[in-house]
């Protein structure tokens, strides 16, 4: 936007050199990009941010620099002139659309003599690129570009019906616009019309059948309104056609502003084109909901560190045209109609910012905190669970948390009542938020296999949505899902797990037989921490895999990982390397298949001792040399004390000992 120095200068008495001034202006954020020098004036290229409407002006651009110099600012004063009923020159006014005219004013200016303007306005005008058309038209450019509220002036005599209507045009409606050219509307746009045809696009441009022209125009029908800054965007797009208003419509203007600007156009013409004033017609909104906010100068000073005293902060926000009252430490401020980028006490602080002078708060060096935790303790044992399962060569995936009603039915783990519906999916496969990770990885499963990849190893740690009993309570947990197929087995996963286990520290792992229905019963096991279930292993049954279109074998993996949290052991420990040398020595033996292995490691480690430091199932044989309906188990066990180095004696014993219990309590052949 373009500035005249002595045109900013009628309204704050500056006497500092222009580039002084461009300097104090971009300081406090209205960036001079420009200045070009004149004979006796200067133009200042003003860089206007999409929040500051009120920049748009003059006036506005005075105003801060009242509020940055100290020194006041003059606004123009209305002499007081009665206007002028005129019986037979009426105008009715009707806002069809008050939502896109929330204020319409019209009044009738009789008797005008339309010419070419004084030297004055003409000078005004031309000093920041304007070409002077005539007095008429020149004083509502004047008025835009000093108050930033755009006007219209019609020739009333050729407004058809006396009458001017804000409505959406119809279908089919086309104008021509002042620049002489045809343009189609449409039912979005908003348009100014007479009681046949539109006479102007609303707040874009006005028609050329009712232009103010020397030849004809005798009486003015004024208009000055608030229309919607959307309505005009979108306008102004869809024909291609922007100017100086519908610049400032779309970034919205001042609504108690309107009626001023129409009262200093009037008035204007009343002295430079011998006009009589008639009464305006207000439609709409009139006062703007005020919005006072307060303001606590501790937390000024606090925030800024400058030592801002009340009086001080007082009088800037003053001179920038808010209104305040209050005690010393505690102020409220009210904010002036114009001001819609002031919503909160921050606002208000960086108001004090930029006009005190950023350049005035001193440098300070933050407080420094060591040893800070970024991110949480659960995130951290979550991102520590993917680098061991990714170690173990899974690859990590992500699936929606909308899911198919169709496949959880197939893949159920909660009762109906904990699934959370949407009430208005977009999708059928969007239904539900997903209680379990399965679905979503079965189906990246069968879309490897459908591409004939095999050899499938994944893995998500994810949150899933579960409805309490309680009724509309909503809660999401983390879980960990595992899926395996190709070349991997039950044992392949289990082994996974343990390995998993074992890096996060959790103790007291039990694999015990059993699970849900989705995964076959002879080849299953739920996941006990410390005697308490957390989740569940296994293959999955025929049924699930027929109902995914999945036809080789997968095994399965789902955790309440929100539960394994609490056993996990975050703390590092370390242990020196043992002062004596450990001895190892095998067991194999044969059983029966119904005995567990947890149970064969218990009897193992009672039997061993203090001195046994470790045991280990290493191996598991089916084969002719096993009798029907028994299996062949081996163990490795490590014997080691950490006082002395162990006799042979003392091992001898100790491994005696556990194979008399296994032989004993399980009916073990030794071999």
């Amino acid at each position: 936007m373009k500035i005249s120095y002595n045109w900013l200068k009628e309204y704050v008495e500056v006497k500092n050199s222009v580039k002084q001034v461009a300097q104090w202006l971009t300081m406090i954020g209205l960036e001079v990009t420009s200045v070009e020098e004149k004979d006796k004036d200067a133009v200042l290229e003003i860089e206007v941010t999409t929040n500051r409407p009120d920049w748009l002006s003059v006036i506005g651009v005075a105003r801060e620099l009242s509020a940055v110099t100290g020194k006041r600012l003059k606004t123009p004063k209305l002499p007081n002139i009665l206007p002028v009923i005129v019986r037979e020159k009426q105008i009715q006014v009707e806002v069809h659309d008050k939502l896109l005219c929330p204020r319409y004013t019209a009044r009738i200016i009789d008797n005008v003599r339309v010419g070419p303007s004084p030297e004055w306005l003409r000078e005004r005008l031309e000093a920041i690129g304007v070409r002077s058309i005539n007095n008429v038209v020149d004083i509502t450019n004047f008025c835009l570009f000093e108050l930033g509220q755009p006007l219209h002036a019609f020739d009333y005599d050729k407004l058809i019906g006396r009458c001017v209507m804000v409505r959406r045009a119809r279908k089919g409606e086309k104008i021509v616009t002042i620049d002489r050219v045809e343009r189609e509307l449409d039912h979005h746009m908003l348009v100014i019309a007479d009681e046949k045809h539109p006479v102007a696009v609303a707040g874009v441009m006005g028609g050329l059948d009712t232009e103010v022209s020397e030849a004809t125009t005798k009486t003015v029908l004024l208009e000055s309104a608030y229309f919607d800054p959307i309505s005009i965007r979108r306008t102004q797009r869809g024909l291609g056609l922007s100017s100086d208003s519908s610049y400032r419509f779309e970034r919205g203007v001042d609504l108690e502003g309107v009626l001023f600007a129409s009262d200093r156009a009037a008035r204007l013409m009343a002295q430079e084109c011998g006009g009589k004033i008639g009464i305006v017609k207000d439609v709409g909104t009139k006062v703007a909901k005020p919005n006072v906010i307060k303001l606590s100068m501790n937390k000024v000073n606090r925030i800024l560190n400058v030592g801002l005293s009340p009086l001080a902060a007082k009088k800037i926000m003053v001179n920038l045209g808010l209104r305040v009252s209050g005690a010393q430490e505690e102020l409220r401020v009210g904010v002036p109609s114009w001001r819609k980028d002031l919503e909160r006490e921050e606002d208000l602080i960086e108001e004090l910012a930029r006009i005190h002078g950023y350049d005035k708060i001193p440098t300070t060096i933050p407080q420094m905190v060591g040893h800070t935790d970024r991110i949480g303790l659960s995130r951290r044992i979550e991102q520590r669970a993917r680098e061991v399962l990714i170690a173990q060569g899974l690859d990590e995936v992500l699936n929606y948390s909308l899911i198919d009603r169709k496949d959880l039915k197939t893949v159920q783990l909660v009762d109906d009542t904990a699934i959370i519906s949407i009430k208005n999916p977009l999708s059928s496969q969007q239904e539900v938020m997903r209680p379990n990770l399965l679905c979503g990885m079965l189906k990246v499963a069968r879309h490897n296999f459908n591409r004939k990849v095999d050899d499938v190893g994944i893995f998500e740690l994810s949150n899933v949505y579960i409805r309490l009993a309680a009724g509309d309570q909503y809660h999401e947990y983390p879980h960990l899902s595992i899926l395996m197929s190709g070349g991997a087995d039950f044992f392949n996963l289990k082994g996974i797990l343990e390995i998993l286990f074992e890096k996060l520290g959790v103790q007291g792992v039990e694999f015990a037989s059993g699970g849900p229905g989705i995964v076959n019963a002879g080849s299953a096991a739920k996941i006990i921490i410390q005697g308490e279930e957390v989740g569940f292993m296994g293959e999955a049954a025929r049924d699930v895999l027929a109902a995914f279109d999945i036809k080789q074998k997968v095994y399965l993996c789902e955790m309440r990982f929100a539960q394994c949290l609490k056993y996990v052991a975050v703390d590092k420990r370390f242990a020196g390397p043992p002062k004596f040398l450990p001895t190892k020595r095998d067991i194999s033996l044969v059983v029966e298949k119904g005995v567990h292995v947890k149970d064969l490691l218990a009897a193992i480690r009672e039997g061993g001792g203090a001195i046994l430091k470790s045991a280990a199932l290493i191996d598991e044989y089916f084969g002719a040399q096993i009798p029907a309906g028994k299996r062949g188990l081996t163990f490795s066990l490590e014997y080691l004390s950490d006082e002395r180095q162990l006799t042979e004696t003392e091992i001898e014993k100790a491994h005696s000992s556990i194979r008399e219990a296994l032989v004993n309590r399980f009916a073990a052949s030794l071999r």
